[in-house]
């Protein structure tokens, strides 16, 4: 017999269907929710930036200078935690594992990331060019330094490699440190004893008590104690002079014509599928902050040079270095005769 419309059992089925599907749909809200993108308003709790070195190097300094103001914008608290380990790889894959929700974020360097993914590459679990990119706030340059007490200029430095194997420190293997180290070492011929740390500040903290002899790091990372006479700068690794450090030379002066440097820009960088709004409000905020009078003059103090990119700006450079950096992994991979364990901070 065929069943009237209104008939008991057809409300009955209809009524499971709808009770299955609200069930349906508040789990799927829960899900959304509990990852934090099914929600009105962002952010509505604390934004964690993760960096992969120790306090106080390059990766980290852009960022704190401006945590303040971008809290004063996004009107939530924004921390810092350092992770280290593994040059950065171990940074670089938690945030790339995190839910994509914009609470977890990376600082950092893709130049260096890229690095990592091929000499690192059986521990890496990301990849750089599918990181969301956020926002670049600033470029860095690489810089020779030594104690004061042990070389003055780099003619002085040149002369003792010549004579005996220097000890020189970095920041991690397979870093943008490590690479110009090695890059040294076949611009003037000579090996080093290359003597890895966990960031830039525990390395030149090496250098100042005479540990080594000469530290490979960035601008950014030492001119506190560049301007104050605590160390000594003997070359910038650059095709042109740094407005900071201009009275510092450069190696195409210095006779080292082939030399070709590469851009080191740090960053914002989130996990892989960040959606569109959260990036276009992060993107925002960091833009609004960056941009502000008082960050500049914090920079400036600090010897950072303030490089602000957008979103899509920040991704275009990133995929110029995978095509830049394909013949330094080379010369990485050529230096793994030297590797010792990692120095960490006590």
């Amino acid at each position: 017999m065929e069943k009237k419309e209104g008939s008991p059992r057809v409300h009955c089925r209809v009524w499971v269907i709808a009770l299955c599907s609200l069930w349906s749909l508040g789990l799927i809200s829960m899900f959304l929710i509990e990852h934090g993108i099914g929600e009105e308003t962002y952010p509505r709790q604390t934004i964690k930036v993760i960096c992969g070195y120790a306090p106080g190097g390059s990766s980290e300094r852009p960022v704190r200078l401006l945590l303040p103001l971008l809290q004063k914008h996004l009107r939530q608290n924004v921390m810092i935690e350092n992770l280290t380990g593994a040059g950065g790889v171990l940074a670089a894959n938690k945030v790339f594992s995190s839910p994509p929700d914009g609470y977890t974020l990376l600082t950092g360097q893709p130049g260096t990331l890229i690095l990592l993914e091929k000499y690192l590459s059986e521990i890496v679990r990301y990849r750089t060019k599918d990181l969301t990119h956020i926002y670049n706030i600033a470029q860095d340059d690489f810089v020779l330094l030594s104690h004061p007490e042990v070389f003055q200029t780099f003619e002085e430095f040149l002369g003792a490699a010549r004579k005996r194997r220097l000890r020189a420190a970095i920041s991690g293997w397979g870093t943008h440190t490590h690479l110009y180290i090695v890059m040294l070492e076949e611009m003037i011929g000579q090996k080093f004893i290359i003597v890895p740390f966990e960031g830039g500040r525990v390395s030149i903290a090496a250098l100042l008590g005479k540990h080594v002899d000469i530290v490979g790091t960035f601008i950014s990372t030492s001119y506190p104690i560049i301007r104050s006479g605590t160390v000594k700068p003997l070359m910038v690794f650059s095709d042109r002079r740094h407005p900071t450090l201009s009275q510092i030379p450069i190696p195409g002066e210095m006779g080292f014509r082939d030399f070709t440097p590469f851009d080191y820009h740090t960053g914002i960088l989130g996990p892989p599928q960040l959606p569109g709004d959260r990036i276009k409000i992060l993107e925002g905020i960091f833009d609004q902050a960056v941009k502000e009078p008082e960050f500049y003059e914090k920079a400036k103090e600090a010897g950072v040079d303030v490089y602000p990119l957008n979103s899509k700006e920040y991704l275009a450079e990133t995929e110029k270095q995978y095509s830049l950096l394909k013949k330094y992994i080379k010369v990485l991979k050529g230096a793994e005769d030297q590797k010792t364990p990692i120095h960490r901070e006590r």
